[in-house]
């Protein structure tokens, strides 16, 4: 099954986990300036400006069969089914580490 995480924490970069699928990288290579996003090939993670965070979650929603947002705000985590709209939250097992 096709799995994407876009992992939000404020005040941080938007991070962008997901299993590979080419066409969803040229997406986002052709929504987002390449000053506004890097890729880390040892972890495998997109990481994008906060600003383009919901316009990648949409985009998202087209590629993937399983999609969640993840937002951490203080020690709360909420994730958001996005395609079933089914919200969770629960307390941070962990301090999360800047990107």
């Amino acid at each position: 099954m096709s799995v994407c995480n876009v992992v939000r924490q404020s005040g941080k970069r938007t991070e962008v986990r997901f299993d590979y699928n080419m066409q969803f990288v040229e997406r986002l290579k052709a929504l987002i300036p390449h000053t506004n996003r890097s890729y880390n090939p040892k972890t495998k993670v997109w990481a994008i400006e906060d600003a383009y965070t919901s316009e990648v979650v949409e985009v998202a929603k087209k590629y993937f069969k399983k999609c969640s947002l993840v937002e951490v705000k203080g020690d709360r985590i909420i994730t958001t089914r996005l395609h079933s709209g089914m919200v969770e939250e629960q307390e941070a097992l962990f301090k999360a580490e800047r990107i």
